[in-house]
């Protein structure tokens, strides 16, 4: 598996400011899991933003975001603004199945919204 700390030089911690650490995280994932998909530069920051997104885990299992497609996390990461809209979305796409095509029509002619 690729290593990434402070024994590595390849490593966050070692590594000088403007380094390209994720564009060198990329290539390693890529190379080291040359079958699997999923690791370019652009879903690495997909999933830093995720990550700082939902950083509390759910004490009772899975939150709702957690059982939404790939596709739609992004979704709700680059086109949502607002917290609590991207956990309503979540947690409705999660429960009635909701498509990322109904979120974009939906989003689009506005006729998707929280109520407050």
């Amino acid at each position: 598996m690729v290593e990434h700390r402070a024994d590595n030089p390849h490593s966050q911690e070692q590594a000088a400011w403007g380094d390209k650490i994720l564009t060198r995280l990329a290539a390693d994932l890529r190379t080291e899991f040359p079958s699997m998909k999923g690791f370019s530069l652009t879903n690495l920051k997909y999933m830093r933003r995720f990550a700082a997104t939902w950083s509390e885990p759910n004490p009772l299992g899975q939150r709702p975001v957690d059982q939404v497609p790939w596709g739609q996390v992004i979704d709700l990461i680059t086109k949502l603004d607002d917290q609590q809209r991207r956990d309503w979305y979540a947690a409705k796409s999660a429960f009635h199945g909701w498509s990322r095509r109904f979120h974009d029509l939906r989003h689009a002619n506005g006729t998707l919204r929280p109520r407050r």
